[in-house]
């Protein structure tokens, strides 16, 4: 990635790589003060120290993604026909190559989480540990695997978010309304499943999401995620309409085809007045495209799952019931490692309504972007 600067911090003498320092803003009030910090960045043979920065100019630039090209509607929402009607291993072995030509695997993404943890804007283990479990129903096919997937779940005390999408295929019902019974919450996962969706006229959008009120009110839908993680400022502003959070977000994204990308934290935050962002942290099968083998997945996010716990951050995992994925039994298996150790570690699980409750009750407190 371009743009990474070193952070120095002689003390503990610990160097890691900070993204996009470009967008820092200096205080040139203080330039006169530079030998009082004892954290330096060090970026084009300069050096200048942390406390001079406008933190929150850089955050808010990451949080809201200005930092990249802005996603474009893709070749897969061009086609005349819908892109799943490829056939599936047609499908994986292209995104393989697509993110093996990219190398978007090693990108780290995590900057301003350390960053606060430095400044001790955050510390080591003040928050409890917080788990948010969701799943994407891609296809028809994925929920005969859902009761299987949610009473593995419940074995552990955990229940999850199901996002499903309205408008692609013959939607299960009495598996929705069991998942409900059950005390796990439904979303929403585009209209079509096309990569269409961010992209469209926000009337047009708006036209859409008012067609689905009935189905939203009948399971109490809060939650939207865009589909192949497409998602635009317009998109956005038509979401905190019609839903109270987004997920369509990564912290460190090298999955979405358009382009890499990422806000940079693993906590939630607003991206609109109303509308809350929890941007995804463990993409579990994702390691898939880059050849990591199923058995492989739960050791490859470790270190992730250590890194989020040192900065208090929210553990987000998200997998899909579908072929290829959770409907594989050795993916499965190491989808039952990963809650078995989560379990023992004392993570809890937060739905997202139960953190828009605490924010709007003023128990947890997010940042803004705007």
């Amino acid at each position: 990635m371009e743009n990474l600067a070193k952070i120095s911090i002689p003390e503990l003498k610990i160097e890691f790589d900070l993204p996009f320092l470009r967008s820092f803003i200096l205080d040139v009030n203080t330039l006169s003060n530079l030998s009082k910090s004892g954290i330096w960045v060090n970026y084009s043979n300069n050096s200048l120290p942390i406390e001079n920065i406008n933190f929150r100019a850089w955050k808010n630039w990451l949080l809201s993604e200005e930092y990249r090209t802005p996603h474009r509607l893709p070749f897969s929402a061009r086609l005349p026909f819908h892109y799943h009607r490829i056939p599936t291993l047609f499908r994986v072995e292209f995104a393989k190559k697509l993110f093996y030509s990219n190398q978007r695997l090693e990108i780290s993404g995590f900057g301003i989480d350390l960053l606060e943890l430095l400044l001790k804007k955050i510390q080591p283990g003040q928050d409890k540990r917080f788990l948010m479990l969701t799943h994407d129903i891609d296809t028809e096919g994925g929920f005969s695997n859902i009761k299987q997937i949610s009473n593995l779940e419940l074995r552990f005390g955990f229940q999850s978010l199901w996002n499903y999408v309205p408008k692609k295929y013959l939607v299960n019902h009495e598996v929705l309304e069991n998942l409900k019974l059950n005390g796990n919450e439904i979303g929403i996962h585009g209209i079509w499943h096309n990569n269409r969706e961010a992209f469209l006229h926000k009337n047009i959008l708006r036209r859409e999401f008012r067609s689905l009120i009935p189905e939203m009110k009948k399971y109490d839908i809060s939650a939207y995620r865009g589909p192949s993680w497409y998602r635009t400022k317009n998109c956005f502003d038509v979401l905190s309409e019609f839903f109270k959070y987004d997920l369509s977000c990564l912290d460190h994204d090298f999955i979405c085809p358009g382009e890499p990308g990422g806000v940079f934290t693993s906590r939630p935050y607003k991206i609109r007045p109303n509308l809350i962002e929890i941007p995804c942290t463990i993409p579990f099968e994702a390691p898939l495209f880059y050849g990591v083998s199923p058995n492989k997945l739960l050791e490859f996010w470790i270190p992730k799952i250590d890194l989020i716990t040192c900065t208090s951050g929210f553990l987000v995992v998200n997998t899909h019931p579908d072929k290829g994925y959770l409907s594989d039994s050795s993916v499965f298996k190491s989808y039952k490692e990963l809650l078995d150790r989560l379990y023992k570690s004392n993570w809890k699980v937060m739905l997202p309504s139960k953190l828009e409750m605490d924010v709007k009750n003023a128990r947890i407190t997010i940042p803004t972007t705007y």
